[in-house]
């Protein structure tokens, strides 16, 4: 992220990781259907009948945890 700093870095205590995957082929699925990932709510077009999962973790740093 832009703007961060030295002090700024070292005040880090996790980190959230999101990932989004998706089926390689299309037509998976009946229908397009929305999905949300980091937040946002996707509606992808009418011909994208991929399927897709998002994984989510926050994981706290050692030694910087209270």
């Amino acid at each position: 992220t832009a703007g961060l700093d030295l002090k700024s870095l070292n005040s880090i205590v996790s980190v959230r990781i999101s990932v989004l995957v998706q089926s390689i082929r299309n037509n998976i699925t009946s229908s397009s259907s929305s999905y949300k990932f980091n937040g946002v709510t996707i509606t992808p077009d009418l011909s994208d009948r991929h399927l897709r999962k998002s994984f989510k973790t926050t994981i706290t740093l050692r030694n910087r945890a209270g």
